[in-house]
């Protein structure tokens, strides 16, 4: 058996998104019951959306793996839920998991982080 680990050639961001705050980014891109996951690496909390053309699946063979939207906010430590109330009083909760022990993530958070001064996307 012949087993070969390939990792992404290259990331494509097509639309990244910086929201201001920890609840901005959790209020609008989780359900009410906080079932859209969120993911955290790097001093980053994020959501991301791969494309699904047919196109992107195709490159994906290729190495090439084309994110449509990257939407993050600054979130110093790690923390597997967070909740607080909205302006309804209603409780907004929301898992995360933890990716920063992924190079992929890693590698791509680190990229956000080092390209944010130069607001490539504002």
């Amino acid at each position: 058996m012949e087993i070969i680990y390939n990792p992404p050639k290259k990331i494509v961001l097509h639309e990244i998104y910086h929201f201001k705050t920890i609840e901005e980014l959790v209020k609008t891109r989780t359900s009410n019951d906080g079932t859209r996951n969120l993911f955290w690496a790097n001093g980053l909390l994020f959501v991301m959306y791969l494309s699904n053309s047919d196109k992107s699946k195709d490159q994906e063979l290729d190495g090439i793996i084309n994110i449509q939207f990257f939407d993050y906010v600054e979130m110093d430590e790690y923390k597997e839920i967070i909740e607080f109330e909205d302006n309804f009083l209603k409780l907004v909760k929301a898992r995360v998991f933890n990716y920063g022990f992924i190079p992929f993530f890693m590698e791509l958070t680190q990229w956000i982080k080092n390209n944010e001064s130069k607001k490539l996307w504002e």
